[in-house]
């Protein structure tokens, strides 16, 4: 998870408060000294920043693992450059008091996840510690996910993970940085439609399947390819992934992203085998969709571990 801009002790108004004529509060505020420097969570650019009747002067910064960040109620025009790169720490601005709906300085942060435009709770995605903290210790030498689902696993995952725009490294070891943003994709899983899954940073079966969830809804990328319905659908991509999970289970095909004949045909005798193997039946249709992936990831999981 990104860090809190500022401690959880100077938080007043919430997520969801009720506001009036009928509104909803959709963001923190955090209750600092006009003047406090607003710093950068993580990994992103600014994408936008500007000036509202009710915000004051704001900045949008755009994180790499997916999740924008807005800053409000600045007195003053951000002096950091739209488009211009930060990491955790980087300096974005000045807390004040600037717009209609500011009751005295403080910081009011909104959060919403990019494309899908979806604003979630800021706790629901931020904490741990504020920026500028030293990372919690974690059991990250461990290698958890690693020990139980094999090395090639935790690179599936990884691979996963990176498409989302965090940086674990792609070693096959869940050390700390991928337990860190896996942690943070079981947390955004509720928000971003999916359901609650437990968050212990580690990338086992339910996380995995989440995953590839995710994928499809904000990753898929149609293409108009005759003959290749899985990557007209879906994109050359996904197939790849199917393709690397059809080869832990025996298929040994050239994982290329090209949904052609024998790709289906694999896909076709992985939907036919669901019964037999105690998995609810699957449509047979060579194409493999979410459904099929969540098979896939099951089978794996009782007949093909440790993934080497």
């Amino acid at each position: 998870m990104l860090p809190l801009p500022f401690a959880a002790s100077t938080i007043g108004g919430r997520f969801g408060d009720p506001r009036p004529n009928g509104r909803k509060h959709l963001g923190l505020d955090f209750g600092v000294p006009r003047g406090s420097d607003i710093r950068a969570s993580g990994t992103g650019f600014v994408r936008r920043k500007g000036k509202s009747s009710l915000g004051g002067n704001f900045c949008t910064v755009a994180y790499s693992n997916g999740l924008d960040l807005v800053y409000y109620h600045s007195d003053v025009t951000f002096p950091i450059a739209v488009n211009a790169r930060v990491e955790e720490g980087t300096f974005l601005g000045d807390v004040g008091s600037l717009g209609a709906d500011s009751t005295g300085p403080h910081l009011h942060l909104e959060a919403y996840w990019f494309p899908s435009g979806t604003a979630v709770d800021p706790l629901g995605v931020l904490g741990g510690r504020t920026v500028g903290q030293a990372l919690p210790s974690t059991a990250g030498e461990a290698f958890p996910a690693r020990k139980l689902y094999g090395a090639g696993w935790v690179l599936f995952l990884q691979d996963l993970l990176i498409a989302f725009g965090h940086a674990p490294g792609r070693d096959g070891e869940d050390g700390a940085k991928t337990q860190a943003s896996v942690a943070h994709e079981q947390t955004a899983a509720k928000a971003n439609g999916y359901g609650t899954i437990k968050v212990d940073g580690i990338g086992g079966q339910e996380t995995l399947v989440y995953l590839l969830w995710a994928f499809l809804r904000f990753r898929a990328k149609p293409e108009n390819v005759a003959g290749q319905p899985a990557r007209m659908r879906y994109g050359k991509p996904w197939v790849a992934l199917i393709q690397r999970l059809l080869n832990e289970l025996g298929h040994g095909l050239t994982v290329d992203g090209e949904d052609g004949a024998k790709t289906q045909a694999a896909v076709r005798h992985e939907q036919t085998a669901s019964r037999g193997n105690g998995y609810p039946a699957l449509g047979v249709d060579g194409v493999a969709g979410f459904e099929t992936a969540k098979y896939l990831v099951w089978a794996i999981v009782k007949f093909a571990l440790p993934w080497s």
